[in-house]
Order: C-alpha cells, then sequence, then structure tokens
C-alpha cells in the first residue's frame, strides 16, 4: 500500500479543499487551500506535481472552526465559518 503524501498528526480535521486558479492573488495561483476545523485555520499548501514544497497556515485561531473554502467564478476565495453565528469571509485582495 502507498502511504499518503500528506496527513496531520494530530488532525486538524480538515473539512474542504479548493484548488486555486484564479488571478486575484497571483502569488497564490495553482495552490492548494484546505480549511481546518480542530486547527480554526486555512492552510496553503504549494505542489510541484510530485511533492510538497510550501505549507503556510494562514488566519489561525482568527476566525474560529473554518468550514469551507471555496474559489468564486471571478477569482475571489471565500471562507464559511463554523458556529452559531458563522460568516462568510472574502479574503482581502492587495
Amino acid at each position: 500500500m502507498e502511504q499518503p503524501l500528506l496527513y496531520w498528526d494530530p488532525s486538524i480535521a480538515p473539512s474542504s479543499m479548493a484548488y486555486y486558479q484564479g488571478n486575484r492573488y497571483p502569488e497564490w495561483k495553482n495552490q492548494w487551500f484546505v480549511s481546518a476545523l480542530a486547527e480554526e485555520t486555512l492552510v496553503r499548501l504549494s505542489w510541484d506535481g510530485q511533492t510538497l514544497t510550501e505549507e503556510e497556515q494562514l488566519y489561525r485561531n482568527q476566525m474560529g472552526r473554518i468550514r469551507a473554502v471555496v474559489e468564486s467564478p471571478d477569482g475571489l476565495l471565500y471562507l464559511l465559518t463554523d458556529s452559531s453565528n458563522g460568516r462568510v469571509v472574502q479574503l482581502a485582495v492587495d
């Protein structure tokens, strides 16, 4: 059996994943984003097709549990938080 290319121990409780192809955040083009419930973070992953080249945790403990990450048709990234007063957050464009 082949081992996974990436895993978190302890688990970050990943809840969704998006591959960013837009132009609104040029430094993040062609990178993966994973929302995490347990770590309350958004994980950015750079991948060269064979190897994970970079992993960065964004917004850790700033928004609470992050349920979902999606790219809109106009290339913006949105996060959905998971709480009784959850919200949709559009990531700022510099």
